[in-house]
């Protein structure tokens, strides 16, 4: 009589070591340029809200920049009412402006949804103001 013998089968486990494969390194990704936003304020003389030949820019007027909620900068303008606010990233802004002492606005003090590209200077954003005039009662004796 034969027997018969059960073979099971043989499981070999081999460990071998990865072979290490080339990894992209990955490259840095751009900073976006940063942008800008200038104007001025200036004395509209004669209460047209266009800045003409001859009318000064005003200092001493506050302009500030806001993002959102967010106040983002503050400038004081100098006697050329020049401001500019710089190294802004690509966005939608607001600017406020501040009156100087003595002078009101005969243009809104508010200009939002300012667009700011990468690398561009948006500018034009201008605010006219003007000295009110004071009249004083005429009183006779």
């Amino acid at each position: 009589a034969s027997s018969l013998i059960a073979q099971r089968p043989l499981l070999r486990i081999v460990w071998r070591p990865p072979i290490p494969t080339a990894t992209p390194t990955p490259t840095a990704t751009p900073t976006p340029l940063a942008g800008s936003i200038e104007g001025t304020v200036f004395e509209d003389m004669n209460l047209n809200g266009i800045r003409d030949a001859g009318e000064p820019g005003l200092a001493g007027a506050t302009v500030q920049l806001w993002q959102g909620t967010v106040q983002i900068d503050e400038q004081l303008t100098a006697g050329s009412g020049v401001y500019r606010f710089e190294n802004l990233a690509p966005g939608i802004y607001t600017v406020k402006e501040i009156d100087p002492p003595g002078y009101a606005s005969n243009s809104p003090n508010e200009v939002s949804g300012i667009v700011v590209m990468a690398g561009e200077t948006t500018w034009g954003i201008d605010f006219a103001d003007y000295k009110p005039k004071i009249y004083l009662p005429f009183i006779r004796r």
